[in-house]
């Protein structure tokens, strides 16, 4: 079946658009087959994303563009976030070990290792000239052990 885009928009990455986007993404996936705590998870997910694009890829300048379109099917919902940064493929990124992040008292380090936990399926892209294409997905019938 072929997914259809229930929801498309765009934010500038200012650190107080973060609430806006976590509304928006709510507001929209409620019209999804997902329950609340599903629902939850996929807004932390794109919440931490896009902390990270906003720190990490835009360096906290406010006036670049993070686009979230959220879309569905009968089988599984996916939130596809773009921005216009340099290339970085989180898929890269090996998962850190918590027991020694735990014992230095890092600070941060953990978004990518988190956004993983949230959703069953990450999908990245990267496309020239546009930038980074992520897609955080969530199947229906897919459920945690813990």
């Amino acid at each position: 079946m072929r997914s259809k885009t229930i929801a498309k928009n765009k934010f500038y990455s200012k650190r107080e658009n973060l609430e806006a986007i976590r509304e928006f993404v709510q507001k929209n996936l409620e019209k999804t087959f997902l329950e609340s705590n599903d629902i939850f998870r996929l807004q932390l997910a794109v919440d931490e994303a896009c902390a990270n694009i906003i720190s990490h890829n835009y360096n906290d300048k406010d006036d670049k563009i993070i686009i979230i379109e959220i879309n569905s099917d009968d089988e599984k919902v996916s939130i596809i976030i773009e921005d216009e940064g340099d290339k970085f493929n989180p898929l890269n990124i090996s998962d850190p070990n918590l027991k020694e992040h735990l014992q230095e008292y890092r600070k941060g380090g953990l978004g990518i290792y988190l956004i993983r936990k949230l959703v069953d399926e990450i999908v990245y892209h990267y496309v020239k000239r546009k930038g980074n294409k992520l897609e955080l997905i969530k199947y229906k019938d897919v459920y945690e052990l813990c």
